[in-house]
């Protein structure tokens, strides 16, 4: 019989997909570069401010990437996107934590939709522990495991030694 051991605490990590023309205009900035903290900052405010007890801050930001490896987003962020990640201190309990992407799309569609309702910065939250990336997603797929009120975990990435 196997003993039940609980997890240590992980990383909450965001990797961000965002439309430069739509940022520029929406937060009224001469380039997207100067877009970066506004989006961060709200984005820290709204995990901070629910019901998830989070008390977090940026402890990490890679640098901004075009995202030109796919269409798939095309009709929602438009010709030019960016991609980057942000990480979180401090580490927290997984517990509920799946709760997460839950606000993350509330963001989406309270500040950085249209319009027409389409997102024009995508927020993929998740976590990083000693040998996984998980992130958390709406859509299911063979390789996705359920967790709850309409949220699976993907395991994006798998650390060997």
């Amino acid at each position: 019989m196997g003993r039940i051991i609980y997890p240590q605490k992980v990383k909450i990590i965001c990797g961000m997909l965002l439309s430069t023309k739509w940022c520029i205009e929406k937060f009224k900035q001469p380039d997207v570069f100067q877009t970066i903290p506004l989006i961060n900052n709200l984005i820290v405010t709204q995990l901070n401010s629910n019901n998830l007890q989070l008390q977090l801050s940026i402890d990490l930001q890679s640098e901004l990437i075009n995202f030109d490896f796919t269409d798939y987003y095309k009709n929602e962020l438009g010709e030019k996107v960016l991609r980057y990640w942000i990480s979180f201190s401090p580490n927290v309990s997984l517990e509920n934590l799946w709760k997460i992407k839950i606000v993350t799309n509330n963001i989406e569609t309270t500040f950085f939709s249209d319009e027409k309702n389409l997102r024009k910065v995508n927020i993929d939250p998740g976590y990083v522990e000693g040998s996984k990336l998980v992130l958390f997603t709406t859509k299911n797929y063979s390789h996705r495991i359920y967790l709850a009120e309409g949220i699976y975990a993907e395991n994006t990435l798998i650390y060997f030694k």
